[in-house]
């Protein structure tokens, strides 16, 4: 009875998160290029391709919103009313290839491409929510089992799931992953650390990562997994045209977007870099995944792994570690959706570790 209303609330919770996910949408920006990149998977292009977008995007977001979205700064609007610039954004968002094929399918459906990105962020929160609930389904402590799901909407996962950018859906792959080494699931994990890359590429990082930690379980596979996500990392690179991380560092952390990033230059000027990475340090030590993370580090140093069971919680939360810092190092941006699985990593260690506090009331 009690496992049938754990599943129950569970299955509830995700439920309501997926719906509030949709009624509550963010409609950013990116919505606009991921659009563009699943009518691309209809055959479109040049003005065409331009003309369908934005038609589809103004006919799902309020009219103020959609306003904001193509006169807010020379950078929007030109890319509105330029072919050309339009185009030379879509390299930046083809990378990610499983997002996009899934809003394809799932837009084909639905009608309107922009929706669907909103659908499909809002399925996979609420598949994260559920796959950290199932990491947790047989705790002793009925009361840190229902604290699982809005601990985590609450910690991110909410806000992931609002935003049409691929971070929900990567976020889910990562706790897929851990998940399945969880339940010693090996093969089913290297499956996973391999397609990686085509969640975001720039979690070829945390595939590398997981590859050692799997490399301890099964050589074989370890190098499977690597060999996997690097060669799908490299095709799906290719595939898109991507700019290379010169031209994203530069877009992004020393220019600013650019209307025309195909004919940008790349600095030269290490001042440029000096600034970008004494930012970026800033904003990361002030912010909360830093400071989470150190005090997640003391706990497990001083008192968490001693507890029965949190062992692999531990490991995860270290391997989610060493991809945070040599993301950073290499691209010192400090965007709390990209870091989110170092928040979630921690907090289910706190969780899996939670005792209730006995009292002993005096005789």
């Amino acid at each position: 009875m009690e496992l049938l209303l754990r599943f129950s609330y569970l299955v509830v919770f995700c439920a309501l998160f997926f719906v509030s996910a949709i009624l509550r949408p963010m409609n950013n920006w990116d919505m606009i290029p991921y659009t563009a990149a699943a009518y691309e998977r209809e055959g479109l292009s040049g003005e065409e391709l331009r003309a369908a977008t934005y038609r589809d995007v103004e006919e799902y977001v309020p009219e103020a919103k959609f306003a904001s979205m193509v006169q807010r700064g020379y950078y929007r609007q030109t890319v509105y009313s330029d072919q050309t610039a339009f185009e030379q954004q879509l390299p930046f968002y083809n990378i990610r290839y499983l997002y996009i094929s899934l809003v394809h399918f799932l837009g084909v459906f639905l009608g309107s491409f922009s929706f669907a990105t909103v659908v499909v962020s809002a399925f996979f929160g609420s598949l994260l929510i559920f796959v950290s609930g199932l990491m947790h389904f047989s705790l002793p402590s009925k009361v840190a089992y229902f604290l699982t799901p809005p601990l985590v909407s609450a910690a991110g996962a909410f806000s992931l799931a609002r935003f049409s950018t691929p971070d929900a859906f990567a976020a889910f792959g990562g706790a897929l992953m851990f998940f399945l080494f969880l339940r010693k699931r090996i093969f089913a994990a290297a499956v996973i650390i391999a397609l990686l890359p085509l969640f975001r590429t720039d979690f070829l990082i945390l595939s590398a990562f997981a590859s050692i930690y799997l490399f301890f379980s099964s050589k074989r596979l370890a190098a499977f997994s690597a060999i996997g996500a690097a060669l799908l990392y490299f095709w799906v690179g290719a595939y898109a045209g991507n700019y290379g991380h010169a031209t994203i560092f530069n877009f992004t952390l020393v220019y600013g977007p650019q209307p025309y990033p195909a004919d940008m230059e790349i600095s030269q000027n290490i001042g440029d870099y000096i600034r970008v990475y004494v930012r970026g340090v800033l904003a990361f030590v002030t912010g909360k995944e830093f400071l989470f993370a150190i005090a997640i580090f003391v706990l497990w140093s001083t008192m968490l792994h001693k507890r029965d069971g949190v062992e692999p919680f531990g490991q995860f939360f270290f391997l989610t570690l060493a991809f945070v810092l040599t993301h950073f190092a290499l691209f010192p941006a400090a965007f709390s959706r990209t870091y989110f699985l170092l928040i979630w990593s921690g907090l289910m260690l706190l969780i899996h570790a939670y005792r209730p506090v006995r009292l002993s009331l005096p005789h």
